[in-house]
């Protein structure tokens, strides 16, 4: 009975371990004077949704379907660190043109989000930004933080009402959300 018990005990801590292991990934920028560090919650920071429906912007603001991340900035030696929040087409799980497609970026400030961008069409970067985000990605929100702190957000996109969907077989989209940044 007592090694019944252990094992059990051993096979819930495991499972645990592993459930919540999956729940939080990161992805790092370390410099030498500072660190920045993007969590998502889900397996990966790509945000997609599948068989989208024309949807009003005042519904698209508001929808329940929504990508939450934070970035969290530390100093070394760093004065103050500048980073964008910036997206990119997942080409191989789009279907739609991106200029079809509404973006909605929040900011949680004291318990509530509140909005930093939009509601936007696609505008991809003409060229590579200063912080090293590449032609043809977005620039959601540039930074600059002058004390370790974390920023929470949140990211809402659909299918923008006026876009016609009767020649569309599948109606998938798919960004992946990418931080860069730099310390000065």
């Amino acid at each position: 009975l007592v090694v019944a018990s252990v094992l059990l005990v051993l096979v819930l801590v495991a499972t645990f371990l592993l459930f919540f292991k999956k729940q939080i990934k990161s992805d790092v920028i370390e410099m030498d004077t500072g660190t920045i560090i993007m969590t998502y919650s889900d397996d990966s920071n790509v945000f997609a949704l599948k068989d989208m429906v024309p949807t009003k912007d005042t519904e698209g603001v508001k929808s329940e379907k929504y990508y939450d991340f934070a970035v969290s900035t530390t100093f070394a030696e760093a004065k103050s660190i500048d980073y964008e929040v910036v997206i990119s087409v997942d080409d191989k799980n789009s279907t739609i043109d991106e200029k079809n497609i509404h973006f909605y970026l929040e900011k949680q400030k004291s318990g509530t989000f509140i909005k930093i961008l939009g509601p936007v069409s696609y505008e991809a970067n003409k060229s590579k930004t200063e912080l090293g985000a590449g032609s043809g990605t977005m620039t959601l929100a540039k930074v600059n933080k002058e004390i370790d702190s974390v920023d929470n957000y949140r990211l809402r996109m659909w299918l923008s009402e006026d876009t016609d969907i009767s020649k569309l077989t599948t109606k998938d989209f798919a960004v992946k959300i990418e931080i860069y940044g730099k310390a000065n």
